[in-house]
């Protein structure tokens, strides 16, 4: 599993510096930034099952799952408007009245998300990468890769907490400092769980995929509209 990240973030130098001489020249910094995410979560994906094709002939498929079926689209919709409900809303809420009590403001988290949604020029960029590549390249990884990698070392429900406990560090460069930390931890192991439960009920990764996308696009629609915390 680290092979494989630690694979995926020397390809994504390599490609990053490529994209700087081949990009125009002149282009804003911020719009180069807001490139390189997309760019970093779609060699993350690339290099998962490039990595499982070149191990294991035919593994590839058994990455996505079997083949989706409509319903499956259906379940993982209505399980997005789940987790958005519960963990953005929910989990939201009692995180604001509980640092209210304590007397504590909420920290901002994914400044750098909050500030590209304000860009009317990175702004397209950060939907794409949130809507599309972002579920698809993540749920490549942390759920067809290292959820099935840990399930057969610790078993089903220790590989579903670990597994988000994963996906919810990796994301912590998103914030500053140990309070907004905690409260991205609290909001993503549980998505993370959900995903992962979600892939083992229904076996394919496509309804991942799907309440993934969903989750985001709430995410990204607070901040464009200026109400999110991050």
């Amino acid at each position: 599993m680290l092979i494989v990240f630690v694979l995926a973030a020397v390809v994504t130098v390599i490609a990053g510096m490529a994209m700087e001489v081949l990009l125009p020249a002149g282009l804003p910094d911020a719009v180069v930034n807001a490139i390189f995410a997309p760019l970093t979560l779609a060699t993350l994906g690339l290099t998962t099952v490039a990595w499982v094709a070149a191990r294991h002939r035919g593994a590839v498929r058994r990455l996505v799952g079997r083949r989706p079926r409509l319903g499956d689209a259906l379940v993982g919709l209505g399980a997005g408007v789940l987790g958005v409900v519960v963990i953005t809303a929910g989990v939201g809420l009692a995180i604001a009245l509980v640092l209210d009590l304590l007397g504590r403001d909420i920290p901002a988290v994914q400044q750098h998300l909050r500030d590209a949604a304000r860009d009317p020029q990175t702004a397209p960029i950060l939907v794409f990468s949130a809507l599309v590549v972002a579920p698809i390249a993540e749920e490549l990884f942390f759920r067809g890769f290292v959820f099935p990698a840990l399930v057969k070392r610790v078993g089903l429900w220790a590989g579903i907490v670990l597994s988000a406990l994963i996906f919810g560090f990796v994301h912590l460069n998103q914030t500053e400092d140990l309070l907004g930390g905690a409260l991205l931890l609290a909001r993503l192991v549980p998505l993370g769980m959900l995903f992962a439960w979600l892939y083992h009920w229904r076996g394919t990764l496509v309804i991942p995929i799907i309440v993934h996308a969903v989750f985001n696009a709430a995410s990204v629609a607070l901040l464009l509209t200026g109400l999110g915390q991050g």
